[in-house]
């Protein structure tokens, strides 16, 4: 799919872009409405850890496994219906997620959950770099930003319905309710089929592109040890009271945000190889001053610094991909998004393997040399 395929848009131009907004924050809204649920499956089902690391590894897998699917899908059929064809299909998971009694019942909706929101990820992926291509200014660090705001209104959207009294069954229908809506509203201004698809194959990623993927990679990896890390790091290395150990991650999602809601403004003026240069170094710098720093509200920053970094790494390179003509848009964007979200997948246990055999700072300076591969290849944006 490229924009030369295009011959005619559902709508006007502008109604594309607040579409692709919406999609995002679809994703954002479904992604973490299980984020609140997981401990409630867990306690219902009384699963040992490794039982419940298994579903959530079958989760991972069903990401990965339907990225390129779902963009050879998207690029066939269109955006449009692939999209609103997962939707319901990840509704229905969610709700088995929150009622059922048989942990085989959990481990395959969670696949299941995986396979609709690669599918739908992949989608949205393809069409902002549609719409990308489409327009001179950078379009990406906004796109990434209503996903970033519809993960914190879906974990606490469903948080705050379930600590209200509501069981988990009317938490789904309400998110399942507001995903309508989006869909129904948004859903026409979604890409339809342009016939790009007939051309779609998969096929090793060239040079370019590749080291694209491996720096996406370095950067979902980084985003992911935030996610997963950082509560155990503030109470065990930290001495904080595991009550309060998740205020570092909320630092980092917030300004994380607030750092893709700035992302195109910054990409205009700093441009792509300088904003990815200085996010990568920031990121660094915020890492260090954690393993350093004692003081919570010092440790606090620099999660900020962390995520505000890190904030515009991906867009920033997703950008890239999305002017780059060494591949087709349908071929690259697979590539570089399913090497990248391999690095939020499988990150934290290779972590949490350093931190076994050495230490958890150790394991974080680790991150530290691996951001700082972006901050030298940073020109790869040019």
């Amino acid at each position: 799919m490229d924009t030369t395929s295009i011959s005619r848009l559902p709508a006007s131009t502008a109604s594309v872009r607040t579409s692709t907004r919406a999609g995002f924050f679809s994703f954002g809204l479904f992604l973490s409405a299980w984020a609140p649920l997981a401990p409630l499956a867990k306690l219902r089902l009384h699963l040992p850890d490794s039982q419940f690391g298994f579903a959530l590894l079958c989760f991972g897998l069903g990401c990965l496994i339907a990225m390129p699917i779902g963009t050879a899908l998207a690029a066939r059929f269109g955006c449009k219906k692939v999209i609103l064809s997962a939707g319901p299909v990840v509704c229905v998971c969610l709700y088995l997620l929150a009622t059922t009694g048989s942990a085989a019942v959990l481990a395959i909706s969670l696949f299941v959950f995986g396979l609709g929101l690669g599918v739908t990820e992949s989608a949205m992926n393809l069409q902002s770099a549609v719409v990308q291509r489409m327009h001179t200014e950078p379009l990406m660090s906004g796109f990434h930003a209503w996903f970033s705001i519809g993960c914190i209104a879906g974990a606490t959207g469903v948080s705050g319905l379930l600590s209200s009294g509501l069981n988990a069954e009317i938490a789904v229908a309400c998110i399942t309710a507001i995903l309508a809506f989006i869909w129904f509203y948004h859903g026409r201004n979604f890409l339809p089929a342009t016939g790009e698809g007939s051309r779609f194959s998969l096929v090793l990623p060239k040079g370019r592109v590749l080291w694209i993927g491996v720096l996406c990679f370095i950067s979902f990896l980084a985003e992911g040890a935030m996610l997963d890390w950082s509560g155990v790091f503030l109470a065990t290395a930290k001495g904080f009271d595991p009550s309060r150990a998740g205020y570092g991650y909320a630092c980092f999602a917030l300004a994380m945000t607030a750092g893709r809601l700035s992302g195109d403004f910054l990409s205009r003026a700093l441009l792509p190889r300088r904003l990815l240069w200085a996010g990568a170094l920031l990121a660094a710098l915020g890492i260090t001053s954690l393993v350093a720093a004692d003081h919570w509200v010092v440790l606090m920053l620099s999660f900020a610094f962390v995520g505000f970094g890190l904030a515009n790494i991906v867009p920033s390179l997703f950008l890239v991909v999305a002017r780059q003509h060494v591949m087709p848009i349908s071929v690259a964007m697979p590539v570089v998004a399913t090497i990248g979200y391999a690095g939020m997948l499988t990150g934290p246990a290779v972590l949490g393997n350093i931190a076994e055999h050495a230490s958890l700072q150790a394991a974080f300076l680790t991150i530290i040399a691996m951001l700082f591969v972006i901050v030298a290849t940073a020109k790869i944006a040019d």
